[in-house]
C-alpha cells in the first residue's frame, strides 16, 4: 500500500521565495542553481510538518514574510491513508466530490496588530474547528528532514541526531532485557571488585569529603556503568573489516561517512511516510552519487530532494522534477504529456540533462560537431552564454527534436527554445512546432545551408580549412586526391572540403580541428550561426 503523502504545496509571502504552487508526484526531486529557492521549499515544509511549536517560534523571523503586512503561508495536502491513520484525523480528512480522501494542513504567520510580535498558528483548514494538530497527529504525517548544513566527518553519523544513532534508537530490544540486565549487573560486579577503581574511588570520596560543605561518607560515593539495559544502544558502535583488521565505521573518509550515512538514514526513515533531503550527494564522488540515487530511489515512502547531482536527477522520473528557472520560477511537466518513448529519445538518462532544467534559454543542436562550432563562435563575438542563461544541448541527431521538444519546450518544462538545425531537417523541426518553415527563425530556429560545414568552410576559406586539417592530422597530405578531389592544398575545392568534414566519422574531429580559427569576422559570414547569436542577444 503507498503510505500518506503530499500532493500539492502551497507557498506565499516568504522573504525566500515567490508564491508558488507544487503538485507533488511520486517523489519531487527540486533543482535550480544557487539560491534559486530549492532549500526554501524543504524549510517551509519542515516548518509545516516537522517542527513543535517552540522550534517554529524559536526559527522564524519576522524577516521571514516578504510583505510585513500580510501572513506568510505554508499549506499542504496529503492523501493515501491507511485506517490506522484515519482513525488518527476524524474530523481533519475530507471527502470530495469524486470520493477522493484527503487533508489540508496550514501554517500561518503574521504580526499583531501593533506589536512586533510574529504570531504563528498551525491548523486544518477543512476541520471545522481551530484547534493545533496533536503530536499523534503529526507523528502520523510521518515527516522526516536531514538538512544541508551537515559536515562529512564523523557527527553525520554518530553525533546526537547521527544516522547511526537515529538508527540503533528504532531497535526493540524487549526480548533481551532480561539478559542486557544480567550482562551489566555482571559488569557492573567487575568493576566495582576491582583494585584500581576502588583505590579511586576512595582517593576521591575523600576529596569530595573535604570540599563538600556537608561533607560525604565513602559508602555514598560508587562506580558502575552509565547505561541500564533500556538504553544500553548508546554505548554500540559498528565496526569494518580491512582484511584481518577493524576500524570504526565513524572513521572511514569523508565521502565513504556521507554515504554511510544516507544509507542508515534511508534504513531509519523507512517507516516515514515523507523524507526530506537538502543535497544528499555532499561529499560524494560521482560514482557513489549514482549508487545514492539508485538507494533513494527505491522504498515505499515519498521523496523530497534538493539536489544539484545529475546523477539523482536522472534517476527519477521526469515527471517527478520541479526546476527553478533563473527568475525562480517553478517548472513542471504536465502529468502524462511526454511518454516514456520520448524520456528515451530525449536522452533523459544522460547527465548532461540537469544544466538545460535550470537555463533560461535552450539552444538545441543536431550533434557534438555543431556544439563545438556554435561555443567558438559565442566566444568569438563575446557573448556569454553562461551570464544570459543559455544552454546548448546536443540532440544525438535531428529526429530526436520532437521529443526534446516535448521535455523541454512549451508543452513540457516550458524553457525557452531556439536552436541551429540543417537545411534538411528544417520542414520536420517545422512541422513538431506546428508551425510554417518561413517563421522557424522568428522562433529563434535557424537555417544552416546546406549544414554547419558549408558554413564554416565558405567563412573560414577551404584552403585554410584543409591546411588546419593536415595540421592537426585529421587529413593526410597523400591522400588529398582520395579525400577530397585535390591534388595539393591550393586546388581543394569548397564542395570537396564540405564533403570530408560533413562525413559522420570526421565530423567532430574537423569541428574541433577549425574551432579556433573562428573570429568574430567569420561568425558574421555564418548566416545561421550569426542570426542565432543576434536572436540571443536580444533576448538577455
Amino acid at each position: 500500500m503507498i503510505p500518506m503523502r503530499l500532493r500539492h504545496v502551497h507557498i506565499e509571502n516568504y522573504s525566500r521565495l515567490p508564491a508558488i504552487d507544487l503538485e507533488i508526484r511520486r517523489h519531487a526531486v527540486i533543482v535550480g542553481r544557487n539560491d534559486a529557492g530549492k532549500t526554501s521549499i524543504l524549510r517551509c515544509l519542515n516548518y509545516l510538518l516537522g517542527s513543535t511549536m517552540s522550534q517554529l517560534y524559536g526559527g522564524m523571523k519576522i524577516s521571514d514574510l516578504a510583505d510585513p503586512i500580510r501572513a506568510f503561508v505554508v499549506r499542504a495536502r496529503l492523501c493515501d491513508f491507511a485506517d490506522e491513520e484515519r482513525a488518527l484525523f476524524p474530523d481533519e480528512i475530507s471527502i470530495d466530490m469524486a470520493g477522493e480522501a484527503s487533508l489540508l494542513i496550514e501554517l500561518r504567520a503574521e504580526i499583531l496588530a501593533g506589536e512586533d510580535v510574529l504570531s504563528i498558528r498551525r491548523y486544518f483548514p477543512e476541520s471545522g474547528h481551530a484547534r493545533q494538530p496533536t503530536r499523534d497527529q503529526l507523528n502520523a504525517i510521518g515527516w522526516r528532514y536531514l538538512p544541508a548544513a551537515r559536515n562529512g566527518g564523523k557527527d553525520i553519523l554518530d553525533g546526537r541526531d547521527g544516522a547511526l544513532k537515529t538508527l540503533l534508537g528504532g531497535v526493540d530490544l524487549t526480548d533481551e532485557l532480561d539478559h542486557l540486565s544480567e550482562a551489566i549487573f555482571e559488569f557492573d560486579s567487575v568493576l566495582s571488585s576491582s583494585p584500581a577503581l576502588e583505590q579511586l574511588r576512595r582517593l576521591l570520596a575523600q576529596q569530595l569529603n573535604e570540599a563538600l560543605p556537608d561533607g560525604l561518607v565513602d559508602s555514598d560515593l560508587e562506580i558502575r556503568s552509565v547505561v541500564s539495559a533500556g538504553d544500553l544502544l548508546r554505548a554500540v558502535a559498528f565496526y569494518v573489516k580491512d582484511g584481518v583488521h577493524s576500524r570504526l565505521i565513524t572513521e572511514q573518509s569523508d565521502g565513504l561517512n556521507a554515504l554511510i550515512a544516507m544509507a542508515c538514514f534511508d534504513l531509519a526513515m523507512a517507516g516515514a511516510n515523507v523524507v526530506a533531503i537538502d543535497e544528499p550527494e555532499t561529499h560524494l564522488h560521482p560514482a557513489s552519487q549514482r549508487a545514492l540515487a539508485s538507494l533513494l530511489a527505491k522504498g515505499g515512502n515519498q521523496k523530497v530532494i534538493a539536489t544539484h547531482s545529475p546523477a539523482i536527477v536522472q534517476r527519477f522520473d521526469p515527471d517527478d522534477v520541479i526546476a527553478f528557472s533563473p527568475g525562480k520560477e517553478c517548472r513542471q511537466l504536465a502529468l502524462g504529456m511526454v511518454s516514456a518513448y520520448d524520456k528515451t529519445m530525449a536522452h533523459w538518462w544522460t547527465s548532461s540533462r540537469l544544466e538545460p532544467l535550470t537555463a533560461k534559454t535552450l539552444v538545441l543542436v543536431e550533434g557534438v560537431a555543431d556544439r563545438v562550432i556554435l561555443e567558438a563562435a559565442f566566444e568569438a563575438v563575446h557573448f556569454n552564454a553562461d551570464g544570459a542563461g543559455v544552454s546548448i544541448v546536443e540532440l544525438g541527431g535531428a529526429e530526436s527534436f520532437s521529443a526534446v521538444y516535448r521535455l523541454f519546450g512549451p508543452q513540457g518544462f516550458g524553457i525557452g527554445i531556439t536552436g541551429l538545425v540543417d537545411e534538411d531537417h528544417e520542414e520536420n523541426w517545422a512541422s513538431v512546432m506546428g508551425v510554417d518553415v518561413s517563421l522557424l527563425p522568428d522562433l529563434g530556429i535557424m537555417v544552416a545551408r546546406a549544414d554547419l560545414e558549408h558554413e564554416y568552410v565558405d567563412a573560414l576559406g577551404p584552403s585554410i580549412v584543409v591546411q588546419k586539417l593536415i595540421d592537426a592530422g585529421v587529413l593526410l597530405p597523400d591522400k588529398l586526391m582520395r579525400d577530397v578531389g585535390a591534388m595539393d592544398v591550393a586546388s581543394v575545392s569548397s564542395q570537396g572540403i564540405r564533403g570530408f568534414c560533413g562525413k559522420s566519422k570526421r565530423k567532430v574531429y574537423s569541428a574541433l580541428a577549425v574551432a579556433p580559427l573562428i573570429e568574430e569576422r567569420h561568425v558574421s559570414i555564418m548566416r545561421g550561426v550569426r542570426d542565432l547569436i543576434g536572436f540571443l542577444m536580444k533576448g538577455r
